[in-house]
C-alpha cells in the first residue's frame, strides 16, 4: 500500500502495526493505557499524526523513534542527512 489517511475526525487505530510505502497520516494512535502501536513507512516516507500516545513506534526506513509521552501535531520523517526528525507538541 503506497499510503494509508484517516479520513474521519477521530479515526483512532489501538494497537498493532500500519505498514505503507510512501505516507501514514492519521488522527488517533495508540491508548492511555499505552498498547504497542506502530506506524512504518519506507526511508523516503512521512509519517503524520494529530495525536499520538506513549508506546507508539515510528519507523521511517531502519530509523526508529518510541513515543514516551502523550503528543500533537506529530510529524516524522528523515532529513537530508538521513537523521530522524520528530517535530511535534506536548498533548
Amino acid at each position: 500500500m503506497d499510503s494509508v489517511y484517516f479520513v474521519a475526525d477521530r479515526s483512532t487505530t489501538r494497537g498493532g502495526i500500519i505498514n505503507a510505502a510512501d505516507e501514514i497520516k492519521c488522527k488517533i494512535v495508540g491508548t492511555i493505557a499505552g498498547v504497542s502501536t506502530i506506524l512504518k513507512v519506507k526511508k523516503s516516507g512521512h509519517i503524520h499524526a494529530d495525536i499520538a500516545y506513549y508506546n507508539t513506534k515510528f519507523i521511517i526506513g531502519e530509523k526508529e523513534f518510541l513515543l514516551e509521552e502523550p503528543s500533537r501535531n506529530i510529524h516524522v520523517y528523515l532529513d537530508n542527512d538521513k537523521e530522524l526528525v520528530v517535530d511535534k507538541f506536548k498533548l
